[in-house]
């Protein structure tokens, strides 16, 4: 993705601290006010910024890469995933990262699940694999692999919560070569 200078200098203060104002970010960079709000404007349109409010949370986290068998392709789960509205709330509960991919030539559903354990495990089974199959077929799945993970090091590149990250913004010391977009 193509940024300009400007554009860039802006990102980069929104990633410092995502809550700053217009104002404070112009006053920051030197760029104008009015020139900030455009381009502000203009990020958020087009999909190039986006914002998030993460919880913190104590439970383990799981990395969870489902396989499918040949012939289910991204646009069959798609389909069907749109089809079962109820289950975004149903997921959300525990799904902290969902994502398509592609292991082996075969298309595979990658989940990060946020729960206890004794959850976790009736969370998987009584939804996640009863309404893949439900959805795609009882014998569409070809492998399950987890992976629990232990400890949380970075998130989108820049935010190391141990580290360079309190109080929901980047720590002010941290260098501004260090911040990537």
């Amino acid at each position: 993705m193509e940024l300009s200078d400007r554009e860039q200098l802006i990102l980069k203060e929104l990633i410092k601290d995502s809550r700053s104002s217009d104002t404070q970010i112009a006053n920051k960079t030197k760029i104008p006010l009015k020139t900030v709000n455009r381009i502000r404007r203009q990020l958020e349109n087009e999909n190039k910024v986006q914002y998030f409010t993460r919880v913190q949370n104590n439970d383990p986290m799981y990395l969870l890469t489902i396989t499918f068998k040949p012939g289910i392709n991204k646009e069959i789960y798609l389909d069907k995933f749109h089809e079962r509205h109820w289950m975004y709330s149903l997921t959300a509960k525990y799904v902290t990262f969902e994502s398509l991919g592609q292991s082996d030539m075969k298309l595979a559903l990658v989940i990060l699940i946020t729960a206890n354990p004794k959850e976790r495990l009736k969370f998987f089974n009584d939804h996640v694999i009863s309404s893949l199959r439900d959805a795609l077929g009882q014998d569409c799945i070809d492998s399950i692999k987890e992976v629990e993970m232990t400890s949380l090091i970075r998130l989108f590149k820049n935010y190391m919560p141990n580290y360079n990250y309190d109080k929901a913004r980047i720590k002010p010391d941290w260098p501004d070569d260090h911040i990537h977009l």
